[in-house]
């Protein structure tokens, strides 16, 4: 397999890891692209840490800034602008300062020397390992770099490195001053591939610098991505394959690059991926615009050797010729001997083993017996192991293993490798490494949990359980231990593998244990032929360096069993207890190290914690550990290269480089001399470079490899595929196709071979893909070999996926997705993304059209004759009560009209609006159409006067009729009406009022105008009667004691002193105490009593407003002041005029004046929904819970406006909301121009969306899969999501202006405006603090109060915050409209919604049009669809179609379809494709269809339990059930044994289930169900779907009866997962699940509050979780029982007494108080739990008289204190009643 298959077959299988690599790649690609996008300052104040070795060789972290140089020309350095140090300007002259940092003048001689000759021609550095070629391209980037820039140019240049072995290792270094130091640190980071290289020259030039490899995802990337890659960076470091296919695929081009470095440059031969990118396009690129190249090698010569100088010269020609280049070396080695120090190579030899043939026979009769059965297999008894159905269909047979999954023939394969691999331990190790091989391998495969269900596994275990117990038989056989020593060889079994232990990799714990004596044994063993010479003599190597300072040393061996297996032999071995080893492989099959574990070996490598590696040749490049001292050659290399760059390895001064060689072989006698006279020859040639002659020279420039004749090119983007790259390509395209675990889908081959006259032999190919690909079968043209034949055919299907639309233009295959996809994912990181909750912006509030109006402005802001007339369209309110109250004020009430510039649409006249005023009464209101009237200018002046001063009270903004803000934008008035009714509008006008209103001088008084309480310093958002503020007056009187009156002079709730108020001149004073006959004497003068009830009064104290109620005759300020209800205490006050005083004070002069009872003026509220929580009992109970105060009438101003006007102008709030609403509704109905009745603004729109997003998700699936016939399921659902997805919809109802229709927020008048009023945004609205002060100071001591005061018990409404009424609950009181994007994707989803229910397809199908969503397809594409494909005969014969159409309830009009929903992946299709595009449509279909049904069959259900029932009704597991239920799993056409057994085990599972009549788990039952089952419901969905013309009542019809028993709110389960999170959430329980996995078997375990409670076992995790959770709840419930059968029981006298736990602590203070013992002490005893989950215990003690102090009563912990309180509060009171 060459380079570009396993591209296609390996390296592209990580597409399942691409997304995450590039969405962590597209991290760092923003964090460097900050100059374009600049980051925040926290970003920009990040800085990276290394780690490094001090001079005790301890780890310590050393910081560096970020990357130098991200900064571009115009903008500041990201480091300099966070640290404010420098600007835009200095931080270019830093950057250009670092990248002259590795200077010329600091390099050594001969670096020069090469660095001059790279400066004018194309180089090959030939220098030796550690002589500093890296710091050599370093240098000479830098020189391009500024030759570039004077031509104001950017520099582009690629970093090549051949292969990845670590890509995440951290890179741990620091600069320092030496030199020598430096050089070796460049060399010492190479094993790092492109990062390491990335790193060093990042930091040593500061280039931007980006590394790429295919582990990273970067094979997945599209062109633009690219393109910025190039943009944004100077340097680029990536593997060759990397390069070589963005140059294939166009992506980018050789002219694009203006230097290209390749490190380890030998390896650019035959179809190397460095070859392919200079013969297919360095060569084919004009000369002027070809990029420098320069190359580097410790020997250019990557072969067993060379035979003379000659030879020599040919082969470093062909290299130069190759690369363009001229090869360059060290002519005086003197100074280069200086600073690379080389080792003293030693010889060892060890005597050949023995070969052990009796068991090496019987392992490799195994070996050919697993060949042979693989070969010769039948392929009916493959078929049958495969559990198909119609075996008959030949040609399928003839195909089942090239599609299908993993089968014997597979594991045979793999078998066959793992027995030669015990062979080889045999020979090579001795008999203990090979039982030691075998026994990890069967380890391995038996804690696979593939083991049992997947054939190739099992197969694999019989064999190996074989050879474990043969050679375990033999090593108890013999004289494995000495003549004193008894003991025995025993197998140690150690625990399972971890999960990332990889087939074919030894496991750490299983050992052969003998002991104390193993080193005798292993002694005796080699006699034996338990262990072999070679091994032995290792061992005596390594003891020679026992106690050798600073010990590090590396093992080379050939094969990767070897690697992985002496690390156990000295692991065994007391005497190597001074090693601490570990392996080091690269990728290799499946012997292969993840890049995380290499990572990390190479680590502990490095700062000592592993001494010894036993590495492959992957060790043999690139990895420089300077305190490496040993490395020994226990194989012998194959290459002069590989002897030469293992020898590098050795860095540290005096080092040792061992050979170990057989005794007696001349092979590798013959190896070492050529290896040793090549390395001269070598050095000489590349000195003295031989005179080849012309001829030779002429041929090696002609043998410079150029692309193959035939290539295929995309003309639009000059992206190429050749002879040489097609096969790669074909193999990632299907490696793209979607499947499942139960196929493996790859092309097929199929040979024909021909015969010519002349004896030549031909060969052709036909090639069959997978049977989701648009195409199955393509024949290839005849050619001379079968390489030639397989490459032939790719190229022709590549060519025709592409005609087909399955590779893009840059021959890529097609995801689905279009060029513009994912760029929301390009937002910064950390910030949410568009179309979801977290992506919230600010949008202004819709105001219709018709509301508009330039008529607003005419008046005092406008030039206009006096003359001038305005023609208004009124409208009256007219609201009728219903319901009962008893309190006369909310029935006394103005009336108004409104009148607006333009006419209403008849839908407002026809609507009615429900106001809910009180508790028991309700208001309905209609808008009623009066006429056309004409204003004056001055009578439009005097209603915008009005209009301002009242809803400046309403709305409590303090704006002034003469300076206030006009917009047009919203323009009406509200205009109070007569009490008298005549038949004219315009007479109704209350001109009187609205006169007196503007013309009263009372305006000019601050305390008259809105919020006076804030002009006082009270900052208090309210007209008046604000609970709160008796409140906060009592915590006042509680905390005056000794204190002067005010002490709260300032804070929220408190009042300006009375005599700062007198002397602001804003109360007359009046001084004198008289009194006119029928007249009281206010603040402002005197006022006949009569006149002053049901007015509006301020009182000037407090700021506060009040309804006058009545006047009570019988109270004057020197009564007695009230004593709270069951309060024996002292009194505090004695008259009112006595409390006045103390409390704010005022000195009362009228003292005999009668008292005011009022009530408090509340806030506008929100009228449209209901404010009020339910009671229980009788309604009369609780219908007039009124709050009054009483005033002195000397402390009240007379407000101007009557107090029923107000009452009235509350209501206009929110009449005007629903009339916008209504009028915004009406607006998008006629921009939409589809005739629907209007929605209501209470209509669910949840329950819409839910119902539109499953139409949304159908008739867009329907529209891809019949326009686009050729797409796979997986293109297909990518394409849906483009459509469907959040963040498309947001555009749409961006683009649309969606957002200004929605109201998304609860009405409040906070934030409503009025024409002329402006809203405030008042952030302090609900400010708790103050609050929280009160609760803490509540119980310091109780005192009477006043009759005011009584009716604010803030005691008993803790959690009450401004202004609410009795039992009133508390509204959305936020002051911003902010909407997240996800709210605005809803809305459109609800639209559809909308539209479908009122006007069904045709609706909701214009509705899409004008948004923008397509969904239009053509009667063509139909017919096309619905054609089906060509079902071979020998198929239709196999298949039993009346038994499936009679199980599934319709006779198929075309039988196509129906074997095509029935067919899956791993079948070879033989002209039939597999389900999953009928699945694709078929999922959508019963989405949509059962949605639709749990719609209109619960129309009452609320959205979220109709989301619980659509999410129980349509999911796999439920499909699955009613598949086996209806038998369709008997008629499924798969290939895979795995799904078969799958599939017979889940029957037998869930058979109890089935058989019970009436039963549904609706997928949360104890089984999960194969996903095929579920699939093929839905593509037999799909099938009928298109057989019935695309008629969706037919496809119910026949699934409705399927389908039952359908769930019901009733029968709906709840997850046990959810429902145990839930029952902890209300509980305020801890919740946390702990997850093990020991082999193939998952163990959940459930704790609540630290505590386990459950825990279950099962394969899949998902599962083990769910049944946990479910054995969690039945203990909770049988815990709770029992604690409700104990306190029934036990205690049932505190049961009968238990009163609520909001009185409980009320109940222990009134008991103080009557008794008169001080209030009750708490403690808090402990405080606990997650932030989530906290938990408090507090106890309590009271001071009796009789008793003194009670015991400390303990409570039980509770998730609030004032639940724990409450606890401990209840113990007390039962202890109380003892004492009793």
């Amino acid at each position: 397999m060459n380079t570009d298959e396993r591209r296609g077959s390996k390296l592209y299988s990580m597409k399942k890891n691409s997304e995450f690599n590039e969405k962590h790649d597209r991290k760092r690609t923003r964090e460097e692209r900050e100059p374009q996008q600049m980051r925040r300052s926290d970003l920009r104040m990040k800085d990276r840490f290394y780690v490094d070795r001090d001079r005790r060789e301890r780890s310590v972290r050393r910081f560096t800034p970020r990357d130098a140089g991200k900064g571009r020309d115009k903008v500041k350095h990201d480091i300099d602008n966070a640290r404010g140090a420098k600007t835009g300007l200095a931080a270019a002259k830093q950057r250009e300062h670092n990248i002259e940092k590795p200077g010329a003048e600091r390099a050594r001689k001969y670096q020069l020397e090469v660095l001059e000759q790279a400066k004018v021609k194309n180089t090959i550095a030939f220098l030796d390992t550690g002589a500093g070629k890296t710091l050599i391209a370093v240098l000479l980037m830098q020189s391009k770099y500024e030759q570039l820039r004077r031509q104001q140019r950017k520099m582009a240049a690629v970093f090549l490195v051949p292969k990845v072995p670590l890509v995440y290792q951290v890179i741990s270094f620091t600069f320092k001053t030496d030199m020598d130091a430096c050089l070796s640190l460049l060399e010492s980071l190479k094993l790092n591939a492109e990062i390491g290289q990335a790193e060093v020259i990042r930091e040593r030039t500061g280039f931007r610098v980006g590394h790429y490899c295919g582990e990273m995802g970067q094979d997945f990337w599209n062109k633009e991505r690219w393109h910025l890659e190039f943009q944004s960076k100077e340097v680029l470091v990536m593997t060759a394959q990397i390069l070589l296919n963005i140059l294939r695929h166009s992506i980018i081009r050789m002219d694009a690059i203006h230097l290209l470095i390749l490190d380890e440059c030998h390896h650019a031969v035959k179809k190397h991926p460095y070859s392919l990118v200079m013969s297919e396009f360095y060569h084919l690129t004009s000369k002027e615009k070809r990029p420098c190249v320069f190359g580097m090698t410790a020997s250019p010569v990557n072969l067993k050797g060379v035979s003379s100088q000659e030879d020599c010269a040919v082969k470093i020609r062909n290299l130069e010729s190759k690369l363009d280049s001229i090869v360059c070396t060290i002519k005086d080695r003197v100074e280069l001997e200086k600073h690379v120090p080389m080792p003293s190579e030693t010889v060892v030899e060890y005597d050949k083993a023995v070969i052990l043939c009796s068991l090496r026979e019987q392992i490799q009769k195994m070996e050919a017996a697993v060949e042979e059965a693989a070969s010769s297999s039948s392929k009916r008894s493959k078929w049958r192991f495969m559990g198909a159905r119609d075996a008959g269909a030949k040609e399928e047979l003839r195909l089942v293993y090239g599609l299908s999954e993993r089968t014997e023939s597979d594991g045979a394969a793999s078998l066959v490798q793992k027995l030669r691999a015990v062979v080889y331990a045999l020979d090579e190790l001795g008999q203990w490494c090979a039982y030691q091989v075998a026994l990890s391998f069967l380890t391995a495969l038996q804690n696979d949990e593939r083991v049992t269900h997947q054939m190739d596994i099992r197969y694999q275990e019989l064999y190996l359980r074989d050879v474990v117990d043969l050679l375990k038989c033999h090593l108890k056989e013999g004289p494995v231990h000495s003549k004193d020593s008894s003991t025995v060889v025993e197998v140690r079994e150690g625990p399972a593998l971890r999960d990332e232990l990889e087939e074919g990799e030894l496991q750490d714990t299983q050992v052969v244990s003998g002991g104390e004596h193993v080193d005798e044994i292993l002694g005796a063993a080699v006699a034996d032929g338990k262990v072999t010479p070679k091994v032995q003599s290792l061992i005596k190597i390594l003891l020679r360096y026992q106690h050798t300072d600073d010990f590090r040393a590396i093992i080379f061996v050939e094969r990767v069993v070897a690697a992985l297996v002496l690390p156990k032999v000295f692991a065994e071995l007391p005497s190597m207890q001074f090693v601490k080893c570990a392996s080091l492989i690269g990728h290799n099959n499946n012997q292969d190290m993840r890049t995380r574990q290499m990572q990390d070996t190479i680590s502990r490598f490095r700062d000592g914690r592993v001494t010894l590696l036993v590495a492959t040749s992957v060790a043999e490049e690139g990895l420089d550990i300077r305190q490496c001292n040993v490395v020994i050659r226990f194989d012998l290399a194959k290459t002069v290269l590989a002897y030469i760059q293992s020898r590098g390895r050795a860095r540290k001064p005096g080092s040792d480089y061992i050979l170990m060689v057989e005794k007696g072989n001349k092979n590798h006698e013959i190896f070492l001399r050529n290896a040793r006279s090549s390395e001269e020859i070598l050095r000489k040639e590349a000195i003295e470079r031989t005179d080849l002659g012309l001829t030779k020279e002429t041929a090696i420039l002609a043998s410079i490899e150029s692309p193959e004749g035939h290539v295929y090119q995309v003309s639009s983007t000059g992206a190429m595929v050749s002879l040489n790259s097609a096969v790669g390509l074909i193999h990632l395209y299907c490696s793209q196709l979607p499947s499942d675990r139960y196929s493996i889908l790859r092309p097929e081959f199929l040979m024909k071979q021909y015969q010519k006259a002349n004896g030549s032999t031909k060969f052709s190919c036909k090639l069959q893909l997978p049977c989701n690909a648009p195409i199955e079968m393509i024949e290839g043209p005849i050619c001379s070999s079968i390489r030639g034949a397989q490459q032939a055919v790719c190229l022709e299907a590549c060519k025709k996926l592409h005609e087909l639309g399955a590779f893009t233009d840059t021959l890529l295959p097609d995801k689905g997705i279009g060029e513009d996809a994912g760029k929301h994912d390009e937002a910064e990181a950390g910030e949410p993304l568009p179309g979801t909750a977290r992506h919230r912006e600010y949008y202004p509030e819709g105001i219709a059209d018709i509301l508009k109006g330039d008529w607003i402005l005419l008046g005092k802001q406008g030039h206009c004759s006096d003359s001038m007339t305005v023609p208004l369209f009124v409208y009256k309110l007219q609201c009728a009560n219903f319901g009962f109250t008893k309190d006369a004020l909310l029935t006394q009430t103005s009336d108004f009209a409104i009148v607006f510039g333009s006419e209403l649409d008849s839908e407002i006249l026809g609507m009615t609006m429900d106001l809910f005023v009180a508790r028991t009464l309700t208001t309905k209101a209609s808008l009623v159409f009066c006429g056309l009237n004409t204003f004056s200018l001055q009578q439009l002046n005097a209603l915008k006067d009005f209009h301002v001063r009242l809803m400046s009270i309403v709305l409590d903004v303090d704006v002034e009729p003469d300076t206030t803000p006009w917009d047009s934008i919203k323009s009406y008035l509200f205009i109070p009406l007569a009490h008298n009714t005549v038949s004219s509008a315009s007479l109704q006008i209350d001109w009187e009022l609205i006169n007196h209103t503007i013309a009263t001088e009372v305006w000019q008084n601050r305390l008259q105008r809105a919020r006076p309480d804030v002009y006082l310093g009270t900052d208090e958002r309210a007209l008046g009667g604000d609970r709160r503020e008796y409140g906060f007056g009592k915590l006042r009187s509680g905390m005056i004691s000794g204190q002067k009156a005010h002490p709260t002079y300032g804070i929220r709730g408190a009042v300006a002193e009375f005599d700062i108020v007198k002397a602001s001149g804003l109360v007359p004073s009046n001084g004198v105490d008289r009194s006119e006959q029928g007249k009281l004497l206010t603040a402002d003068g005197f006022i006949d009593a009569k006149d002053l009830v049901g007015k509006i009064v301020t009182a000037a104290h407090s700021g506060k407003r009040f309804y006058v109620e009545s006047l009570r005759s019988e109270i004057n300020a020197e009564s007695s002041f009230p004593r709270k209800e069951g309060y024996l205490g002292p009194l505090e006050y004695s008259s009112y005029a006595d409390y006045y005083k103390q409390k704010y004070g005022v000195e009362l002069v009228c003292k005999k004046q009668p008292l005011l009872r009022g009530r408090g003026v509340s806030h506008c509220k929100n009228l449209l929904s209901p404010r009020f929580e339910p009671i229980d009992g009788d309604l009369e109970d609780a219908l007039d819970k009124t709050y009054y105060v009483m005033l002195p009438p000397e402390l009240c101003l007379v407000h101007p406006l009557p107090g029923s006007l107000v009452r009235g102008a509350q209501k206009l709030p929110s009449v005007m909301r629903r009339v916008e609403s209504m009028l915004l509704a009406i607006q998008l109905k006629h921009a939409i121009n589809y005739p629907i009745p209007a929605s209501k603004e209470t209509f669910c729109y949840e329950r819409a969306e839910l119902l539109g997003d499953a139409y949304l998700k159908w008739v867009v699936s329907r529209r891809l899969f019949l326009k686009f016939p050729s797409k796979h399921e997986g293109q297909l659902t990518r394409m849906r999501q483009q459509t469907v997805s959040n963040s498309v919809l947001y555009q749409y109802a961006l683009q649309k202006g969606l957002q200004a229709y929605i109201q998304a927020d609860r009405f409040a008048s906070s934030r409503w405006a009025a024409p002329g009023v402006p809203p405030l945004f008042d952030e302090e609205t609900k400010d708790g603090d103050d609050m929280e002060i009160f609760r803490k100071e509540q119980t310091c001591g109780e005192k009477s109060e006043t009759e005011d005061e009584q009716v604010f018990r803030t005691e008993e409404i803790e959690d009450d915050t401004i202004s609410l009424e009795d039992g009133e609950i508390e509204g959305d009181s936020s002051a911003y409209r902010v909407l997240s994007s996800k709210t605005l994707a809803d809305v459109v989803e609800a639209l559809i919604g909308v539209y479908y229910v009122e006007g069904g397809q045709k609706a909701a199908a214009h509705l899409m049009h004008w948004i923008g969503i397509p969904v239009a397809y053509d009667d063509v594409d139909i017919e096309q669809a619905r054609a089906g494909c060509h079902v071979p005969n020998t198929v239709l014969k196999s298949i039993d179609f009346e038994g499936v159409e009679a199980a599934i309830g319709h006779k198929f009009k075309n039988r196509s379809l129906l074997v095509e929903a029935i067919t899956h992946a791993s079948r070879p299709s033989s002209g039939v494709p597999c389900y999953q595009r009928l699945e694709f449509v078929g999922d959508a279909v019963l989405d949509h269809l059962i949605t639709r049904h749990l719609f209109f069959c619960y129309k009452d259900l609320p959205p979220g339990r109709l989301t619980d029932l659509r999410a129980a009704a349509v999911n796999n597991e439920n499909f699955a059930r009613v598949s086996v239920k209806h038998k369709f799993h008997l008629h499924l056409r798969h290939g895979s044994t795995a799904l078969e057994a799958q599939i017979r085990d889940f029957v037998k599972d869930i058979q109890a289930e089935l058989d019970k009549p009436g039963v549904n788990s609706f997928g949360i039952g104890d089984f999960k169900a194969p996903k095929v089952l579920g699939d093929i419901l839905e593509s037999i969905a799909g099938a009928i779907f298109l057989d019935t013309h695309l008629n969706t009542d037919q496809v119910w019809r026949v699934f409705s009866p399927l389908l039952q028993p359908m769930v019901t709110p009733d029968t709906l389960p709840m997850h046990p997962v959810r429902e145990l999170q839930e029952r902890c959430q209300q509980q305020a329980e801890g919740l946390e699940y702990k997850a093990l996995r020991v082999g193939n078997v998952a163990t959940v375990q459930v704790f609540v509050d630290g505590v386990q409670i459950g825990s279950a076992q099962n394969p899949q995790k998902k599962m083990a979780q769910k049944l946990a959770a479910r054995n969690a709840l039945v203990v909770l419930k049988e815990k709770d029982l029992t604690k409700e059968e104990s306190a029934k029981v036990g205690c049932p006298s505190s049961t009968g007494s238990k009163t609520p736990n909001t009185f409980t602590r009320q109940t222990l203070n009134d008991i103080c108080l009557r008794r008169q013992w001080p209030m009750p002490q708490y403690r808090c005893v402990s405080e606990g739990g997650p932030a989530h989950a906290k938990r408090f215990t507090y106890s309590v003690r009271v001071h009796t008289t009789e008793n003194g102090w009670t015991d400390d009563c303990l409570g039980e912990p509770m998730p609030s204190v004032k639940k724990a309180k409450d606890s401990a509060a209840v113990i007390l009171l039962q202890l109380l009643r003892r004492y009793q």
